[in-house]
């Protein structure tokens, strides 16, 4: 890969990193806001509805966004087209989302849910109408520009669900803040770049012929995902469902949450080395490293705190979340792991080997977790997706050796310091908190956390740095890191007088 390629990937993770960072702290001290203001049901009862609306919204996952970014060839026609087609489904998908309703506070028993999907729909309307030129930024690795954007929308979506939260006490607040961030989406989408899309769909054939297999993906990875909901939901009711969600949303909030923005700045880099399968196979190991080396101490940092975690932020209401917690934390770090092979596969056009591996994901969870739930409630389900995701690794790593010819060994090299530092950190974090008994009472729970997290990161760090150093200090992650936030560093002096002389693309 051409070192210029290579530091613009490394700038623009780092620039999607940054945003995670800010954005997930913004939605931690959401969380923890709004567990204060609402009981678990609030947040089960709006999951109940947001389970089936996303059903109804595969009709429309074509990720067009994908497709323009894997063409390198791609014209205002194919952009035009793009938005012309979601504005379309988007608008099939609201009337649908609309007519089931009533039918699901029938299948729920639970009349609130009807006026909940209503407002819903309006909002999966207005969000069909964002501006596609906004696409531009990752394609280009313009990353900056897209931090900016939805750095903006999030603290918007932050500030409206507070305020109401905080004048309904209400489920209304999640709902509302749902179609505010939809209204503030679209409304910055243009002020942010100056495309204005038109009608067209003149480039409908090629746009479907790359996503066709996206859609089956993402139909089956949404049942897959979304069937805890849907069955908890049911089977136990809205308080447990609201229980599941949130520890989900908070266990996984170090690990998914700092891997996604690696994907979503390494996908055009794939892209554009696609055509050396050595260069992709290399780029992917790299960004292997990396997500493990970030996302590892993170998600098993916060198993290890959980207990002191929830009621210090959440409160008592929320302890039964604890165990819930320990066990999610461990799965969204092993997900983290295999995500990336994802956008290897779309890179290469072979998005079918995405489906594939999804089908088989499905084909394992939610026979799974139907049984578990049934029998061991809430806890059951989450064990249900441990053991789906540690089943999925070495599935992932047998699709990739299809595409790529990576071996078991090269999987193992990038994986194994980050794996024996963590699980030394979990070990003495854990030790310290039950050898001095902080943590478990409100007077002392803030100097017990901070302690643990400190001690945590500087275990990690020097568990690290010793294996590395152990290794021989070979170029890999730890080494990559530091030159990514360099760069990051030195980007910050001159971004924007570089980014101004670019020429517009769609005026060509």
């Amino acid at each position: 890969m051409p070192a210029s390629l290579g530091s613009r990937i490394a700038r623009g993770a780092a620039w999607m990193v940054v945003f995670k960072l800010l954005d997930r702290s913004i939605g931690i001290v959401s969380v923890v806001i709004l567990a204060r203001l609402l009981v678990p049901a609030d947040f089960g009862l709006v999951a109940m509805a947001t389970a089936i609306i996303a059903i109804i919204e595969l009709l429309s996952a074509f990720n067009f966004d994908l497709a323009l970014i894997q063409d390198q060839h791609a014209t205002r026609t194919h952009y035009d087209t793009a938005w012309t087609l979601n504005v379309a489904m988007a608008a099939g998908c609201a009337l649908l989302v609309a007519a089931a309703a009533f039918p699901a506070g029938a299948f729920y028993g639970d009349s609130r849910l009807a006026p909940i999907m209503l407002w819903l729909a309006l909002a999966t309307w207005i969000r069909g109408f964002e501006n596609v030129g906004v696409v531009a930024f990752r394609k280009d690795l313009q990353l900056n520009r897209e931090f900016q954007l939805l750095l903006t929308k999030r603290i918007g979506v932050f500030l409206v669900t507070i305020s109401i939260a905080l004048a309904t006490r209400s489920y209304w607040a999640l709902v509302l803040g749902t179609l505010a961030g939809s209204v503030g989406s679209v409304a910055l989408s243009y002020l942010f770049h100056p495309f204005r899309p038109r009608f067209d769909l003149t480039a409908r054939g090629e746009l479907l012929h790359f996503s066709k297999w996206m859609v089956f993906s993402n139909v089956i990875n949404t049942l897959a995902s979304r069937a805890a909901d849907l069955i908890i939901g049911k089977s136990l009711g809205p308080g447990p469902l609201g229980l599941f969600n949130l520890a989900h949303e908070i266990s996984n909030l170090p690990s998914t949450e700092l891997s996604a923005p690696v994907n979503r700045a390494v996908y055009p880099g794939y892209a554009k080395v696609a055509s050396d399968p050595s260069r992709l196979a290399a780029q992917f190991l790299d960004v292997l490293g990396l997500t493990a080396l970030l996302t590892a101490p993170a998600a098993v940092g916060i198993a290890a705190v959980a207990p002191l975690l929830v009621p210090l932020l959440l409160g008592d209401a929320w302890a039964e979340a604890v165990p819930l917690m320990e066990i999610l934390a461990l799965s969204g770090l092993l997900v983290s792991l295999r995500t990336n092979a994802g956008y290897v596969f779309l890179a290469l056009g072979r998005s079918e080997l995405l489906t594939v591996m999804t089908a088989v994901r499905f084909a394992i969870a939610v026979p799974a977790l139907v049984v578990g739930t049934i029998y061991f409630g809430a806890k059951g389900a989450a064990w249900t997706i441990l053991g789906t995701s540690i089943v999925m690794l070495p599935v992932t790593h047998c699709f990739m050796r299809r595409a790529l010819q990576i071996r078991w060994a090269e999987h193992g090299s990038v994986l194994w310091r980050p794996a024996i530092a963590a699980l030394g950190m979990a070990l003495l974090v854990r030790e310290y908190l039950e050898w001095t008994e902080h943590g478990f009472t409100v007077n002392n729970g803030v100097p017990a956390l901070a302690s643990a997290v400190v001690l945590g990161i500087t275990i990690y760090v020097l568990f690290t740095g010793l294996l590395w150093a152990l290794s021989g200090f070979p170029q890999s992650a730890e080494a990559r890191l530091v030159s990514a936030l360099q760069t990051f560093l030195r980007s910050l002096r001159g971004e924007a007088e570089t980014e101004d002389t670019k020429p517009d693309k769609f005026n060509n």
